[in-house]
């Protein structure tokens, strides 16, 4: 007869101590082992607050309507775990991971999630009902109809695909979390942090995005229309043609406006190469932010120092140029001709280089800058370059930090010293490269 554990509190919930926890997770590891004296964890319907279930092996356990406030749940592994109607309150999930679980219904109000994988989760809308204390089954009665990650805390979290139809989700944080193919759709996303997430193919259709901030987010694809995005913060977002035409975007786009002429931008580039001349003494720095440059030719134009930051360059012609020590964050580059550009120390941070052409391009240290003789390495953390073409690329001491270098090609590239800490290299080409200090 298997040991009964934990006394029921005045909620109707089992509350176990952490040893009664501790033995019913070493049972049930040795029951995913299969292993003699191994058991399956029933935990649904129990009060685990504030107890340590760190790394545990909770593939598959039924959790519903378990009160999990202020647990410890670090790299707990909890795919295909259901979690319907649970309660996840200032828990800490950070890199847990929930792909394809259940989570209809679940409270994560201000929980931490920080590069927690939902691959596939289900948030969609669910009716919780009310625990009957002595079946331990639900009862009539809504207590919260949808699933609530409001305060969620959860930065460059894996949420590709995931189903939160209708969830509730305000002011969470998804800086630079991976969303491809998320159905978001009439969920309730106001003042949301989205600041350089990966949003292609989304569903937001009828999503409540007031307030939200979409920051170099990178949208192609996604649904928008009957979106509210009133008062939402795109500028640098990564946008299809036609989603800039929808009258939900009209209003809310705050980025870049219709092509200035090329007389201007030559009398730009002639101030700002004025001004470099002088140090400054005359002529005009070129501020080019959230501009719409698409398609110009700027071959061996001198941009030393320039201000791009959340423009559009797509399609542009850059090569031979030189951008060292330019600020050039969350631009759009795709497909854009930078052979042989020069971008030492420039600040590339979530830019989009995806199809672009690098090769031979420099983005090493710029060395010996100012009194003290400093280096500045050129700052790619979170840059998009899947696809891209590096070949013969000086990326020497750069950081590349949490960039995308999916499907690449780096053949002859120079990667010494160069910081790839939670890079994606799935499918680039390194035939060739020098790596190492």
């Amino acid at each position: 007869m298997p040991p009964k554990y934990g006394k029921e509190n005045e909620t109707g919930l089992a509350r176990l101590r952490q040893d009664e926890l501790d033995e019913i997770l070493r049972r049930h590891a040795r029951y995913v082992q299969r292993l003699a004296g191994g058991r399956r964890a029933a935990l649904s319907f129990h009060d685990l607050s504030l107890l340590d279930l760190g790394q545990a092996d909770l593939v598959g356990v039924d959790l519903t309507g378990t009160r999990l406030q202020h647990a410890l749940l670090t790299e707990a592994r909890l795919v295909a775990a259901t979690l319907f109607g649970a309660d996840l309150g200032m828990a800490n999930l950070d890199r847990a991971d929930l792909s394809q679980a259940d989570l209809r219904g679940a409270s994560f109000r201000a929980a931490s999630m920080v590069r927690s994988i939902l691959v596939r989760a289900d948030l969609r809308e669910a009716v919780l009902s009310r625990v009957d204390r002595n079946s331990r089954s639900p009862a009539g009665g809504a207590a919260r109809p949808t699933a609530d990650f409001t305060l969620v805390q959860a930065r460059g979290a894996d949420l590709t695909e995931v189903k939160a139809a209708g969830a509730s989700i305000l002011r969470a944080d998804f800086t630079d979390a991976l969303l491809r193919g998320a159905d978001f759709g009439g969920a309730d996303l106001r003042d949301v942090d989205l600041t350089g997430a990966f949003l292609e193919d989304a569903n937001l259709r009828g999503a409540k995005l007031a307030g939200a901030t979409l920051q170099g987010a990178v949208l192609t694809g996604a649904k928008l229309d009957g979106a509210d995005l009133h008062g939402a913060n795109l500028a640098g977002a990564i946008l299809d043609p036609a989603q800039k035409l929808l009258p939900e975007l009209l209003a809310a786009l705050s980025g870049p406006g219709a092509p200035p002429a090329e007389a201007s931008v030559r009398e730009m580039l002639l101030l700002h190469e004025q001004w470099i001349a002088t140090m400054g003494r005359s002529g005009r720095r070129a501020i080019l932010s959230g501009m719409d440059l698409s398609a110009f030719d700027l071959k061996g134009a001198n941009l030393i120092m320039a201000v791009l930051d959340r423009a559009v360059l797509s399609l542009a012609d850059l090569s031979d140029s030189v951008l060292a020590r330019c600020e050039m964050e969350a631009a759009d580059m795709r497909r854009a001709s930078l052979r042989r550009t020069d971008l030492r120390g420039a600040r590339l941070c979530r830019t989009h280089f995806g199809g672009a052409d690098l090769s031979g391009a420099n983005l090493g240290p710029l060395e010996n800058v100012g009194d003290a003789g400093l280096e500045l390495p050129a700052n790619l953390e979170r840059a998009r370059l899947a696809g891209a073409r590096l070949d013969g690329a000086i990326l020497r001491k750069a950081r590349l930090a949490g960039a995308d270098l999916s499907g690449a090609s780096l053949v002859d590239c120079d990667l010494r010293g160069a910081d790839l800490d939670g890079a994606d290299l799935a499918n680039a080409n390194f035939e060739g490269a020098r790596h190492g200090p």
